[in-house]
């Protein structure tokens, strides 16, 4: 099935807004949560997002496996990208 562009990125705001908020609740609750809760939302946060895009897309195990690794791996270069530019930024302005 063919999807339009608005209909990826209303999937990928309602992720963001499940990862914005549960990491909202754990700074909320920063002093009362310990490490070991902290890491086990970020694994079921993962689980999470591969079971939506299995879905949400409508695809097998590991075509969705191989999709969410594709499009973890450049989320997390942008994002490093993004601090690291942001960072330069701030030292050079400051």
């Amino acid at each position: 099935r063919e999807y339009f562009y608005y209909e990826h990125l209303v999937f990928s705001f309602h992720t963001h807004t499940f990862v914005f908020l549960l990491f909202a609740i754990l700074m909320a609750l920063g002093k009362y949560v310990s490490g070991n809760l902290a890491g086990a939302c970020i694994l079921l946060l993962a689980l999470y997002l591969f079971l939506a895009m299995k879905r949400f897309y409508r695809q097998g195990w590991a075509k969705t496996f191989l999709k969410f690794a594709i499009a973890n791996f450049v989320y997390f270069f942008v994002f490093t990208a993004a601090i690291t530019l942001t960072a330069l930024a701030s030292v050079a302005l400051f």
